[in-house]
């Protein structure tokens, strides 16, 4: 009996196994790269729509505080 296709068969599975595997690690990292910087600009963002209806001055003060986190994520995720 010839097993020698058996063994080829097994070895191809294997292999498919770690490209998946491998692709699969990729496109998490990919996402979490992406990820990260948006959740940092939404949030600063959320937190500007919380006080958007607060007067202009303290508007102000608040978005000066913040308004470096925009730009720096911005940038980031320009390249």
């Amino acid at each position: 009996m010839d097993i020698s296709e058996d063994i080829k068969k097994e070895l191809e599975l294997e292999k498919l196994k770690i490209y998946t595997n491998e692709r699969t690690e990729f496109i998490s990292n990919i996402s979490h790269g992406l990820r990260a910087p948006l959740n940092i600009f939404f949030s600063t963002i959320q937190l500007l729509d919380r006080i958007y209806l607060k007067s202009d001055d303290e508007f102000r003060l608040i978005y000066e505080k913040y308004k470096n986190t925009l730009h720096i994520n911005c940038k980031r995720m320009q390249g």
